[in-house]
């Protein structure tokens, strides 16, 4: 499968970055990835590794009243849900972030759900998980892993 990977300079380390994805279908075990294109002055460059791919399995036990929302809760999910799915739909050649990604809590925190997990909540398998998740206790301040650039026009139209 061939798909486009745009990468963006980061001056204060003097480095690019670009970032690639796997699909959550992709079989475990060892893969590799290839990347072709071309320096500045025109010449063929090409990049190739391995990686891991690893099964993880949660199941996690809430209160009903946790994963039954209300109806006007369920319809500002829905809304939600669809924002969320044309914003994954989106590419840009621009970078959409400032710097490097952070930890968003302390490092003593554990983190307790990788990327692309897929997720039992009371023995019912829920849709794959799309982010990362600290154990931290209740109030525990939370940074943001990066600056980013929001479309403000359509935020203004989906007010929270």
């Amino acid at each position: 499968m061939i798909e486009a990977v745009f990468f963006n300079p980061d001056q204060s380390r003097k480095k690019w970055y670009g970032l690639a994805g796997v699909a959550l279908e992709a079989p475990l075990g060892v893969q590799s990835i290839t990347l072709k294109g071309s320096d500045a002055s025109g010449r063929p460059v090409t990049f190739s590794a391995q990686f891991e791919i690893e099964a993880r399995k949660t199941n996690i036990r809430v209160p009903p009243e946790y994963t039954d929302p209300a109806d006007e809760e369920k319809a500002r999910i829905a809304r939600e849900a669809v924002l969320k799915t044309e914003a994954f739909k989106a590419l840009s050649a621009e970078v959409l972030w400032g710097d490097s990604f952070l930890r968003p809590v302390d490092a003593n925190i554990q983190l307790t759900a990788a990327f692309a997990g897929t997720r039992r909540v009371n023995s019912s398998q829920m849709q794959t998980h799309r982010g990362i998740g600290f154990g931290a206790p209740q109030g525990t301040p939370i940074k943001a892993m990066n600056s980013v650039k929001s479309d403000k026009e359509q935020l203004n139209k989906n007010p929270q």
